[in-house]
């Protein structure tokens, strides 16, 4: 809903984006649940299995969405931002081809 309220109904409607609100606290409520919770154990790079997996590359496409707000979900999230890195290394070129 951030996505949509923040950059696909404005450009529709060729007005600016509404202030932050709900959305946007919503969308950082999961953020931070993925980076101190999914991600809290040492140096885990995925968010389930020492592998990659559906889950892993389903979090990084939403995580895509979001960066075209201008807004940087990785900031103050360097669990989450690693593990964002590590599903774009694993599925290399497939990954950067698909989000062009």
């Amino acid at each position: 809903m951030f996505v949509k309220t923040q950059w696909i109904i404005p450009r529709l409607l060729k007005q600016p984006p509404p202030e932050d609100g709900l959305y946007r606290y919503l969308m950082e409520e999961s953020l931070n649940i993925l980076e101190n919770i999914w991600l809290s154990e040492g140096e885990k790079e995925f968010l389930i299995f020492d592998k990659i997996s559906f889950a892993d590359i389903l979090a990084c496409c939403d995580l895509e969405q979001v960066l075209i707000t201008d807004y940087n979900p990785f900031e103050n999230r360097p669990k989450l931002e690693r593990m964002w890195r590590a599903v774009k290394t694993a599925t290399s070129p497939f990954y950067e081809e698909a989000h062009q």
